[in-house]
């Protein structure tokens, strides 16, 4: 079985996408996983040979190959031939609806492989508000043999957009069971609690890009309110993004300088310590007004519940999928600081329910969550895709794909 995913961006850039489609693909078994993107991130080259699956690094003709008619057309489904003669695929997978579906439905229009697209959100959303970008999206889904979305939320953007429910499949992110339930050592966690001043102090912790969707300006907003009841407390934000600076200066602003700690992007191993250094994990995402960023789903919520966190989350996005509110967590109005600030302080202020939560969080994680559970999803719904999608004769393939390609007009009243 060949398959091939298309992606515009890939690791060795950090992102959640990344990680999802990393953890997804080397995870299945029994499967021929070729990847093609054109990202250039990092040392890529060094990278590549180190990575379990092939990397095909592409031009950035896949990102545009179908507003340039014909010519682009043409180069791009020569590339997409040649990698196809030398592996004859059955499957292709594209990482979002768009710039990769198009290539999906390139294919399908041609060969007659059969594409899955990957949905997350805040593309759907972006894509809705451009009336090009809008047409597109929804040719992509119309002739999609399936869509995944990352979470409820996420399959009821995509069904709003005239997919049948019957098409949609929810893959949430999930997590390596074995990598987070290795506890580090007592020295190594009693390092970085020295290095952050957290010793004998009640810990709220935040893992996560600094961008505004994120919330950390409305946890911080919230901690004076907490502050008044457990005066030891300390924030300690992990992670970098655009948003640090406005969230310094608002920590400046109301001079909460003693109790907030921020301590930029983290390695692995840090990482992963830090989550055991906290009492009460804090994530309350929200959907800025005026905005399509919006939280798919949260894999940290997952990786707090894991190391024994009960969380405290905002109630937007694909979030109630990851967070079972008052069971794993409690989920708020990511807009209120003073529900923010109720909800971190019941559980500072009772340990049981705080140990109650994290142990029914940490067994639902193992349980529903491991990387490999959804790897065996994604494989039965491949599996299906194909029996459903034999494969054209090359007769066939011959017969649709000229007259696709000499086609002037790919889409009616666009091109």
């Amino acid at each position: 079985m060949n398959s091939l995913l298309v992606t515009d961006t890939f690791l060795p850039r950090i992102g959640g996408r990344e990680n999802y489609y990393h953890a997804l693909f080397t995870h299945l078994e029994g499967e021929n996983v070729k990847i093609a993107t054109p990202d250039l991130t990092g040392n890529w080259q060094e990278f590549d040979r180190a990575y379990p699956l092939p990397i095909l690094r592409i031009p950035d003709l896949s990102q545009k190959w179908f507003k340039w008619g014909r010519p682009g057309r043409w180069k791009w489904w020569k590339i997409l031939a040649e990698i196809h003669v030398k592996s004859p695929l059955d499957c292709v997978h594209c990482g979002v609806v768009l710039p990769d579906g198009m290539t999906g439905w390139l294919l399908w229009q041609t060969l007659g492989i059969p594409y899955i697209v990957y949905t997350h959100g805040k593309e759907v959303l972006e894509n809705q508000r451009d009336s090009e970008k809008n047409l597109l999206m929804n040719l992509v889904f119309s002739q999609a043999a399936r869509v995944v979305s990352n979470s409820n939320y996420t399959g009821e953007l995509v069904k709003a957009c005239g997919v049948a429910p019957e098409k949609v499949v929810r893959i949430t992110p999930g997590i390596d069971v074995r990598q987070w339930r290795n506890v580090p050592e007592g020295g190594y966690l009693q390092a970085l609690r020295a290095r952050y001043d957290l010793e004998n102090r009640p810990v709220i912790l935040s893992v996560g890009r600094l961008l505004e969707r994120k919330g950390i300006d409305r946890t911080i907003a919230a901690l004076p309110r907490v502050l008044a009841k457990f005066p030891e407390t300390v924030y300690l934000v992990v992670g970098d993004g655009p948003d640090r600076d406005r969230l310094e200066r608002q920590v400046e602003e109301l001079n909460l300088g003693q109790s907030v700690r921020f301590t930029g992007a983290m390695s692995d191993a840090d990482l992963q310590a830090a989550y055991h250094l906290g009492t009460v994990f804090a994530m309350v995402s929200r959907q800025p007004q005026g905005s399509h960023e919006v939280e798919g789903f949260g894999i940290v919520y997952l990786e707090a519940n894991i190391c024994g966190l009960p969380v405290v989350a905002g109630r937007s996005g694909g979030v109630p999928d990851a967070v079972v509110d008052g069971k794993t967590g409690y989920l708020v109005d990511p807009q209120d600081p003073e529900a923010i600030a109720a909800a971190i302080v019941r559980l500072l202020e009772n340990r049981p329910l705080r140990e109650q939560m994290g142990e029914f969080g940490r067994e639902r994680a193992i349980a529903e969550f491991d990387w490999s559970r959804c790897a065996v999803k994604l494989q039965t719904l491949m599996a299906r895709v194909r029996e459903e999608h034999p494969g054209r004769s090359l007769p066939s393939q011959v017969w649709q794909t000229v007259p696709f390609l000499l086609r002037r007009r790919i889409v009616n009243d666009r091109m």
